[in-house]
């Protein structure tokens, strides 16, 4: 399949990191360290400086997210979630979007408030959804967390 340019573009400029990065986060992972682990889990997901790989963006995300890597713990429930280089699982999506929560990662929030919405990979639960929208705007999360925490208290 072929990646678009344009969203690997905008992704590079959204989290900085581009295919410059690919050395030291090779030899970073290699040595143990969670952000060079999540760096080239991203690279990997976005085919920056390496061919386009969804499980092996999983496979850095998981070493990464062992080490309680916030970024990481969401890249993998984002991958659980969409289906990407792993079998669609909201439940396993839910659990790395928690544990990227608990991890203090405002979009981790907003994702555990977004399933409890929804009612993929746990019972839907308006109240919970709230507390979690609530915790990701505490986090500076604007639109997906102060958002939609105001309207839920509508």
């Amino acid at each position: 399949m072929k990646k678009n340019l344009g969203i690997a573009l905008f992704a590079s400029f959204l989290f900085g990191y581009d295919a410059s990065d690919l050395p030291w986060a090779k030899k970073a992972c290699k040595q143990g360290d969670s952000d060079g682990c999540h760096v080239l889990g991203f690279l990997y997901q976005e085919g920056l400086g390496v061919e386009q790989n969804y499980q092996k963006a999983v496979e850095y995300y998981k070493k990464a997210c062992n080490k309680n890597n916030a970024r990481a713990c969401a890249g993998l429930g984002f991958a659980y979630n969409a289906g990407s280089g792993v079998r669609q699982n909201y439940f396993e999506a839910f659990k790395y979007f928690k544990k990227a929560c608990d991890l203090k990662h405002a979009l981790g929030c907003a994702s555990v408030g977004r399933l409890y919405i929804t009612g993929e990979g746990v019972r839907q639960d308006k109240y919970m959804a709230k507390e979690y929208f609530g915790k990701a705007c505490d986090l500076g999360e604007q639109e997906w967390g102060c958002d939609k925490y105001r309207a839920l208290n509508r």
